[in-house]
């Protein structure tokens, strides 16, 4: 097949964790003998290169949200000269948008990561049910000061008390490419379940896939740690991860063992910040954006030199992160199916995770790894001790999160799932264009 895929992240020059999975499959089909393209974003001047396998066209783009107007022309351009088979495009950002309409008989296929407004939704939790009540209350009140009209003042008040009236799917541009799509593919159910409700998407378009891995030999070459000195965490630092609930179950795990240390690999993004208190609440600022690691300094500072931050770990150095972390813990209140866990698991680390998104199905609800609830602190905490606490159920679990990885989620197990996705997809456009 000749596949292509746009993806604005890719490696080496645009990381991330949709660039992993990318890089990943497109790996994967292109040893299996498919011709694929990626069409991916740069902040430097364009060019072409061929990385691994695959023919990477590079798009100057400086803002991501609009990459997705020069790669659906890229690809449009490219499909006009030799017609591609089938083209695979994310959720995030819409980086689809345009394409079915340039290029009608096209199959496409929606890979869907974490479409937007689901971190949008955990960072709407950031502040509780009260401050959201009065944060409302506050537009309203302030609105009606200066004489705004009613009904728009009201639409506000009720989207700043839920998330549900601030939401509205049938405005939102990743929706509506999803919409166009021949299939959708989340990579774990509780997303498929997501994409449903909330999307009303049809069944009969999704199809659920979990990523391929393929696991670096240096991973691979770690053998599963003894005593428990260093727990790890990387990943990116927000809030929809739980870093801050890490660092909350941190502080009552060293009141019993306090000799570990925690070490934070990952880039900081900006997460909501909540204040509630009458300040606040006079100047409008009940939920403001702060730098992350700058919003957890205080805690970050009470643990003192119990705590690293590593900052952004690059694939070559990943090897030596996760040889350091005795623990690895991803404590995110969503995360559809995270590279990270799959990092982890071929390095054969005892790993905590939270029962959300993909990963209860990539621990297979508890057998590779212990798994508790998202956001909370104590279950978080008391998993981490009963790992330090018992070393051989470190050791089995870490042992089982290796066998399941390469088992599961090995190019050799899902390439021919994805073959027969795209397979699907090239059938399904062609008796749509038929009817």
């Amino acid at each position: 097949m000749r596949i292509a895929l746009i993806s604005f992240e890719y490696p080496p020059e645009t990381p991330g964790g949709i660039a992993t999975y990318a890089s990943h499959a497109t790996r994967m089909l292109a040893a299996r003998g498919h011709e694929v393209t990626v069409f991916a974003g740069t902040v430097r001047s364009g060019r072409d290169e061929q990385f691994q396998g695959v023919r990477v066209v590079r798009i100057p783009c400086a803002e991501r949200r609009s990459f997705h107007e020069p790669a659906v022309a890229r690809l449009a351009d490219a499909h006009g000269r030799t017609p591609f088979d089938v083209a695979e495009v994310p959720d995030l950002y819409a980086e689809g948008a345009g394409l079915r309409d340039r290029v009608p008989s096209l199959p496409i296929v929606l890979r869907a990561h974490t479409p937007l407004f689901i971190p949008a939704e955990i960072d709407y939790s950031a502040l509780s049910r009260l401050p959201r009540l009065l944060w409302g209350l506050r537009r309203l009140g302030g609105g009606l000061v200066h004489r705004q009209p009613v009904r728009a003042l009201c639409r506000e008040a009720l989207a700043r008390i839920s998330f549900r009236h601030a939401y509205h799917p049938a405005g939102d541009p990743e929706r509506d490419v999803a919409m166009e799509a021949d299939l959708v593919v989340p990579a774990s159910r509780r997303l498929a379940l997501r994409l449903e409700r909330d999307w009303k998407l049809p069944a009969d378009c999704l199809r659920i896939l979990p990523y391929p891995h393929i696991a670096a030999p240096d991973l691979l070459a770690l053998q599963p740690p003894g005593d428990v000195r260093v727990i790890g965490f990387h990943g990116g630092v927000r809030y929809f991860k739980g870093v801050h609930v890490l660092l909350a179950a941190f502080e009552r795990v060293v009141r019993k063992h306090p000799g570990l240390r925690l070490v934070l690999a990952g880039a900081s993004g900006m997460s909501p910040v909540a204040s509630c208190s009458w300040r606040s609440w006079r100047k409008d600022e009940m939920l403001t954006w702060k730098d992350t690691l700058d919003w957890l300094r205080p805690a970050i500072d009470r643990l003192g030199d119990r705590v690293a931050i590593r900052g952004f770990v690059p694939p070559e150095s990943l090897a030596g992160h996760l040889r350091e972390a005795d623990i690895c813990v991803f404590p995110s209140l969503f995360d559809n199916f995270p590279s990270a866990c799959l990092e982890a698991m071929s390095a054969a680390r005892p790993i905590v995770a939270t029962r959300s998104g993909g990963m209860e199905e990539m621990l297979a609800g508890g057998e590779a790894g212990l798994l508790v609830g998202p956001g909370d602190v104590r279950g978080l905490a008391e998993a981490l001790c009963r790992l330090i606490e018992d070393p051989g159920l470190a050791g089995r679990l870490a042992r089982e999160a290796r066998r399941r990885l390469l088992a599961e989620y090995d190019p050799a197990v899902i390439a021919p799932r994805h073959e027969a996705l795209y397979a699907e997809a090239i059938a399904r456009r062609r008796s749509s264009v038929c009817r």
